[in-house]
């Protein structure tokens, strides 16, 4: 045997495969042995993944997304080692996010990272808490671009056009009951602002709308300020304006409520009270129907007063007991009164935000007052 043709023999391949007789490998382990390159291990190890699995991974390969080569061994291994229900999962994944995948520095770290995250249940192809580089360029693109318009100056406009009236039609459709027809036409000249406009629609007829709350929109420079005039805007003989009403602004709802000072309405609400037990007509307990004003009730032993104080101004003293609205505690019935609770009326005004401090009396006219909540009033 010559050298050049031992040599020939000690770098050739085997066939197919790298097995003796051209029997291409069954596993990993077998090709590997063969002394196969690393990408045929690969191709013998998606091979040997679930059927579908490996349909949607040779369809990316077949799509150009991945190359070959860009696969190592041990991602492979990686993704052969999760249960069929996180291998679709990664699949899915990857499948959605293909800009990633494309752009990604090492498809193989992509791969094991994916897979890594379908582990721990946080499938993010820009990794947790990472900045998205994607995210500035995809907003830009899916958001609308103003357009930008070169404006000639009032007094240039106005040489332009003349100072002649003009026709301006308005579209009037929100308030087309008022007039009968959906759009409306007046003449003015281009040095009146819109205030004249809405002078003219009120004179018109439309009542629905106060010409203080009247606004009109142009749609090449949007909504028109009164101390503007049409020239100022490059409105043109037969512009349409659209009519539309201005809302009040502000909140419906507040989120703090007002000082306890106050006396809006709902600071006045009647809370409806029942004498229980009478003895020696001094009422021995109320009950009251909504007791949400009544939280906490301060007894101070050392004044002999009833007096209504905001929460941030009661006793806290070391002698004070705090009972809540559904607890018991001793009071008075010359206290009542002075706290607004007038039993013989049957009613009583207790506003929502302020605390009662009720201070106890003589221990003969001592009494109980129980507050129950959502009792019927009888």
């Amino acid at each position: 045997m010559t050298r050049s043709a031992s040599r020939s023999r000690s770098r050739g391949r085997a066939p197919l495969g790298g097995l003796p007789g051209g029997d291409k490998p069954k596993d990993v382990g077998e090709a590997a042995r063969a002394g196969n390159s690393e990408q045929e291990i690969v191709s013998v190890a998606i091979k040997q993944l679930p059927t579908d699995i490996r349909e949607r991974l040779e369809k990316l390969f077949e799509e150009g997304l991945l190359k070959e080569g860009d696969l190592d061994l041990r991602s492979i291994t990686v993704f052969a080692s999760l249960n069929e229900g996180l291998q679709a999962r990664v699949m899915n994944h990857m499948e959605g996010e293909r800009i990633y995948v494309a752009n990604a520095r090492s498809k193989s770290g992509f791969l094991i990272a994916t897979c890594d995250k379908a582990k721990t249940g946080c499938l993010d192809a820009r990794g947790l808490g990472a900045i998205d580089p994607w995210r500035t360029a995809l907003v830009a693109m899916a958001t609308p671009k103003q357009k930008l318009m070169d404006l000639k100056t009032e007094r240039d406009w106005l040489d332009q056009k003349g100072e002649l009236a003009m026709k301006v039609n308005v579209d009037v459709s929100v308030v087309e009951k008022d007039v009968g027809m959906p759009t409306l036409t007046v003449q003015l000249p281009l040095t009146e602002t819109c205030a004249a406009v809405k002078a003219k629609l009120v004179a018109l007829g439309i009542k629905s709308i106060p010409g203080n709350r009247m606004k009109l929109h142009a749609d090449t420079v949007g909504f028109l300020k009164e101390r503007f005039s049409l020239a100022f805007y490059n409105l043109a003989d037969g512009v349409t304006l659209t009519l539309s009403e201005r809302k009040r602004a502000g909140t419906k709802f507040r989120a703090y409520a007002p000082p306890a000072g106050a006396t809006s309405a709902w600071q006045k609400k009647q809370w409806s009270v029942k004498i229980i037990d009478v003895d020696a007509a001094d009422v021995s307990a109320v009950e009251i129907i909504d007791v949400d004003a009544v939280k906490i009730i301060d007894v101070d032993p050392s004044v002999d007063q009833c007096r209504g104080l905001p929460r941030e101004e009661r006793a806290s003293d070391e002698e004070t007991s705090l009972y809540s609205s559904a607890e018991e505690t001793s009071l008075c019935s010359s206290s009542l009164n002075e706290a607004g609770l007038e039993a013989e009326a049957g009613k009583a005004l207790v506003p929502a935000e302020v605390g009662l401090q009720i201070n106890s009396c003589s221990a003969s006219t001592r009494r109980r007052v129980s507050f129950a909540p959502e009792c019927a009033h009888r």
